[in-house]
């Protein structure tokens, strides 16, 4: 965990970073709920997150799809299925039309600790956000979600 800090530059990977740049508390932030997931779960967050995208999918989704969606590669994304089917999260499917093809869906005990995920992630957020007025929770979501649209569309050109 990173400390706070009022440097007007962060080490990070050994080379400086401008005290303007916010990787250093986005990286504070992912590195929180990662370390939460695999310390409480024994999860690790690519894990977590597939169990959230198949969650709000009970009819499953493709491999590809979930990488594409998760922008990994597929064979990561192949290992990830792999570790929840070990673990009786998920199962893989036959495709309805097409052999070749599969679905990955939750199992029952999937389903079960993905929204256990889901609550405690919610209840996490809730508890950090208390400090702030509804009025700056909103100002940071619009902010974030900013920030997010001009990734994607970096990500396009």
């Amino acid at each position: 965990m990173t400390p706070k800090s009022t440097a007007k530059r962060v080490e990070a990977a050994g080379a400086p970073l401008p005290s303007s740049s916010l990787l250093p508390t986005l990286g504070r932030i992912y590195q929180e709920l990662t370390t939460r997931t695999y310390l409480r779960w024994k999860l690790p967050g690519s894990a977590c997150l597939a169990l959230r995208y198949l969650h709000v999918r009970p009819d499953g989704a493709e491999p590809g799809v979930m990488a594409d969606t998760a922008r990994v590669p597929r064979q990561t994304m192949t290992s990830i299925v792999d570790n929840l089917e070990k673990r009786g999260l998920a199962k893989r499917r036959p495709h309805a039309h097409d052999r070749r093809r599969i679905i990955v869906v939750l199992s029952a005990k999937g389903r079960r600790l993905a929204q256990e995920i889901i609550d405690d992630f919610l209840a996490v957020e809730t508890a950090a956000l208390a400090g702030l007025k509804a009025s700056q929770v909103d100002r940071l979501r619009g902010l974030l979600t900013g920030f997010a649209d001009g990734l994607a569309e970096l990500k396009q050109s």
